[in-house]
């Protein structure tokens, strides 16, 4: 059995209560390593430490596309230098997004990624370096793909756009010029976790694996502020922090 790693993203401290996260991730990995335990003496086989390496990490990125990337890259390439090449990598990227359509209060999981920066300026408008979707592994397309299918599958509205960028979008006829403008959320990192890990394809045996929940705490062209997005943040934290420890539990208890 391959190591497995399950890699938690965030970009600011307001957005999860890691002490919270950091005492599921320690109960978890206590009753996983008895269970595991237990299991080897039933069958009176010698216990081996490789047969139960299951590692959660927890990143505060930073804001920005290029925080974003940095960090992740940094925790990818250690995994593949240190972990070895098969190992079974799941990235879960918790933050906050406005959108045009979606409520306040609203949990998304978004596959399709855009650089809307690059969109501005009349960059890549074929998708060349501007669109990745997720099944599973980010790639170059301009296609929504389906659900991806593992064992930390999408407990929210699943199909979403995350446009990305680093500007705070309040302008609605800005909103309205962006892909996928129905079904599309805008932040600051979730394009460039997308890239980094397509850019790792080679680095490992197995795609990692690519999870990306936005709780929306702004409506785009409805006032929405800076300080407003602040307001939001108490109550996104709450979200973003049971999401997390939510999937802690499913990877302590999948295969």
């Amino acid at each position: 059995m391959s190591k497995q790693l399950l890699v938690i993203t965030y970009a600011v401290p307001e957005e999860l209560e890691v002490g919270k996260v950091l005492e599921v991730v320690n109960e978890q990995k206590k009753n996983w390593i008895e269970n595991r335990i237990n299991w080897f003496k039933r069958l009176k086989v010698k216990m081996n430490r490789r047969y139960y390496d299951k590692e959660v990490v927890i990143v505060e990125t930073g804001i920005g596309k290029v925080n974003s990337y940095k960090e992740l890259k940094m925790i990818v390439d250690l995994a593949a230098d240190y972990l070895g090449r098969d190992t079974d990598i799941t990235v879960l990227n918790l933050g906050t997004a406005a959108s045009m359509n979606e409520g306040i209060g609203s949990v998304v999981e978004c596959n399709r990624f855009i650089d809307r920066d690059l969109i501005r300026i009349g960059y890549g408008d074929n998708g060349d370096h501007t669109i990745y979707t997720v099944d599973g592994t980010p790639r170059f397309l301009s296609s929504m793909d389906d659900r991806p299918d593992d064992d930390l599958g999408s407990k929210f509205g699943f199909g979403y756009s995350c446009n990305s960028g680093d500007t705070f979008v309040t302008d609605p006829e800005e909103a309205h010029q962006m892909r996928d403008g129905w079904t599309a959320v805008c932040d600051m990192e979730g394009f460039s976790q997308a890239k980094l890990i397509s850019d790792s394809l080679y680095k490992f045996c197995e795609p990692i694996k690519f999870h990306c929940i936005k709780y929306i705490t702004d409506k785009i062209g409805e006032g929405n502020t800076v300080e407003g997005w602040k307001e939001e943040l108490p109550a996104a934290c709450v979200s973003l922090t049971k999401t997390a420890m939510e999937y802690i539990r499913d990877f302590y208890n999948s295969k």
